[in-house]
């Protein structure tokens, strides 16, 4: 429900649905860490979107370096299944760093380069052609860009 809600623009609903589901989750977790864990890191990484959206950024990373935490916990066990939703959760602080940089001081970039798509994609490819076999590797990609 608070999917669609976001969608509408009607984000102080969504954040109320959101907000109730990461306490629910929470709960969940307290008796049963294996079976809520992942959505658990889910709810987080979507109130990290949501703060985003609504120009919250520290309440974003906040939200997003919880989940990384919460993902890599999980890769540790499952690697195959978690190493995707880790590397997604870097990219959404790689864009929340790029984003404010950008606000901060336009132009420019903070933290070195590790913000750049060339940067953040060479880093995290390894990961994503391993763990993401339906990603395009970087020739394919090149490709598809060249195709005007």
């Amino acid at each position: 429900m608070a999917i669609s809600e976001k969608d509408q623009n009607h984000l102080d609903l969504a954040r109320q649905h959101y907000e109730e589901t990461l306490k629910v989750r929470r709960d969940l977790v307290q008796n049963n860490p294996e079976g809520y864990l992942p959505e658990l890191a889910m709810t987080l990484n979507d109130l990290g979107n949501l703060d985003g959206l609504q120009n919250q950024a520290e309440e974003a990373r906040q939200r997003y370096e919880e989940s990384l935490r919460v993902y890599r916990q999980l890769a540790e066990q499952e690697p195959d299944k978690f190493l995707p939703y880790v590397a997604g959760t870097l990219n959404n602080l790689g864009f929340l760093d790029k984003n404010q940089a950008g606000s901060e001081n336009p132009g420019t970039l903070r933290g070195g380069d590790d913000h750049l798509p060339s940067t953040r994609a060479k880093r995290l490819g390894g990961v994503c052609r391993r763990h993401c076999p339906s990603r395009r590797k970087p020739k394919e990609l090149d490709k598809v860009a060249s195709v005007k």
